[in-house]
């Protein structure tokens, strides 16, 4: 268990931690989630960034990197679903991408191949933390009418755009396997 591989597992308990805080009913509460949700996209970043260049990229990291990454984005956007920053639809279209292109992973890896991360999973992934981070800042700080507010045209918007572009991303990853999943 190298660090970036310690990181990783780091995410999974953050995610817990920010699923009791949506349920808390104290005044801070937005500002606790927003802290951890920031603790959680530092550990994203720094876990790839160690593994790629100073420890080994294992087995473990490659499952459960992106699997950590799920869980904290699902557990965050319910919340604001719960807290009226998203619509339900929209967190569903980002769920039903993430579940196919798992799908897609494991297909590849049962035939010994790996779908790596493409530009637009990652452009994907720096949107949806962007914008999450935008929505947390909104709940953390409603006085602050730079951040968007609960039922705003500003937040259905940002929603709305990280939608297109997660959606996006998953047609890229599905082009780029037709000529494997034709075969299938």
């Amino acid at each position: 268990m190298n660090l970036p591989n310690k990181l990783t597992t780091l995410r999974f308990l953050i995610a817990f931690l920010i699923m009791i805080f949506f349920t808390f009913e104290i005044n801070s509460k937005f500002l606790v989630i927003l802290v951890l949700f920031i603790i959680g996209a530092i550990t994203d970043a720094l876990d790839g960034y160690l593994a790629r260049n100073f420890f080994e990229i294992t087995s473990f990291g490659k499952l459960m990197d992106p699997l950590a990454d799920k869980v904290l984005l699902a557990i965050v956007l319910i919340g604001l679903v719960e807290f009226q920053m998203l619509q339900g639809w929209m967190v569903a279209c980002i769920f039903a991408r993430e579940f196919m292109i798992t799908g897609l992973r494991l297909l590849l890896a049962s035939e010994n191949k790996i779908l790596s991360a493409d530009i637009w999973g990652k452009i994907k992934t720096i949107i949806q933390m962007s914008f999450v981070l935008l929505l947390l800042l909104g709940l953390a700080f409603p006085e602050i009418t730079f951040f968007p507010s609960t039922n705003s045209a500003y937040a259905f918007y940002l929603g709305l755009l990280m939608v297109i572009v997660t959606l996006y991303s998953g047609m890229k990853y599905f082009y780029s396997c037709r000529e494997f999943i034709k075969d299938c």
